[in-house]
């Protein structure tokens, strides 16, 4: 078998078992970025269907860095996980959209992309790696792995998103009370211009970005780990709260 079905076959048992692709596995199976992406495509025609994208602000055609979401891991604004949910769980907060039109060609302009947009949501994204060893895979590992997508929790809606200053939307993360991150807002200054780059990176991979799916715009927060028996509380002054309790 390739490199590629090796690699899709690991990750759907991993996915079910709730084990962890070993290091050494990894090493001797090498991908490249184009081959992790059409093993996260692979996986989701198992594992879907795509309930929303995760992308990072960087990612270029040349080093992709954007994952798809299952709809199956994406969840309101509060939930409770049984203990071992999660192979590790670092916490995100950040501004999502909710896109109202299927954009499944890859060549959008910024103002096609707006005009596609149904909603602005506050998002938290409890990342999570299936690699023993993340940092030393080659690069197309982690692109397999979805971009190391545990769940999303999303609250309300606001429609009117194009009112909604998204450099001005403080956030405040706390884990049993206390806070261990803090933010005024998004900083970058164009969100639009991400969710093209996403759109135009994907295309129909994993069936491509289609209405009613949620696309993230990078963390606010940074990437914070955290551990079995924590409340998470993520409160946008604007936006609403999103809670996650772990078992």
């Amino acid at each position: 078998m390739s490199n590629i079905d090796v690699a899709t076959k690991e990750l759907l048992a991993v996915r079910s078992s709730g084990g962890l692709v070993s290091t050494d596995f990894v090493a001797a199976h090498p991908l490249s970025a184009a081959e992790g992406l059409q093993v996260q495509d692979n996986i989701s025609k198992v594992a879907g269907p795509v309930g929303g994208w995760k992308v990072a602000p960087g990612s270029t055609p040349e080093a992709p860095n954007f994952g798809a979401v299952f709809a199956r891991d994406i969840y309101g604004a509060s939930e409770t996980f049984e203990t071992g949910r999660f192979r590790s769980m670092g916490i995100e907060c950040e501004i999502a959209f909710r896109i109202g039109k299927d954009l499944r060609e890859g060549s959008y302009t910024r103002d096609q992309v707006a005009n596609a947009i149904e909603s602005v949501v506050p998002l938290m994204e409890i990342a999570e790696s299936r690699l023993v060893d993340r940092k030393s895979a080659s690069i197309g590992w982690p692109l397999a792995d979805g971009g190391g997508n545990g769940a999303f929790l999303i609250g309300s809606a606001i429609s009117d998103w194009k009112s909604v200053n998204t450099q001005q939307q403080p956030v405040t993360l706390t884990f049993n009370g206390k806070v261990v991150a803090e933010a005024v807002g998004n900083p970058r200054p164009d969100l639009i211009a991400i969710v093209t780059l996403l759109v135009n990176q994907a295309g129909k991979l994993c069936g491509g970005v289609c209405a009613g799916q949620i696309v993230t715009t990078g963390s606010m927060s940074g990437n914070i780990a955290t551990e079995p028996g924590t409340d998470v509380l993520a409160t946008f002054s604007n936006l609403g709260e999103l809670r996650a309790k772990f078992g």
